[in-house]
């Protein structure tokens, strides 16, 4: 993630740019989809945060989670 981060500072803006339709949010341009992409990681950042916390509790471990 740090490196796309990273990707994207040395971009142009992404602003305005060209759109293109997202099948929920409708249309996007870069920066919307760079906006979605970053809440689409978070949600599954906190999912796998989740799937290593309940294994541990049936493990009895202590894994570290992502």
């Amino acid at each position: 993630m740090q490196a796309h981060l990273e990707t994207v500072r040395g971009l142009p803006s992404l602003r305005p740019t060209n759109t293109s339709r997202h099948p929920v949010f409708g249309m996007l341009d870069a920066h919307g989809w760079h906006v979605m992409f970053a809440v689409h990681l978070e949600v599954h950042l906190h999912q796998a945060r989740e799937v290593v916390k309940r294994l541990d509790a049936r493990q009895g471990g202590s894994s570290s989670p992502p």
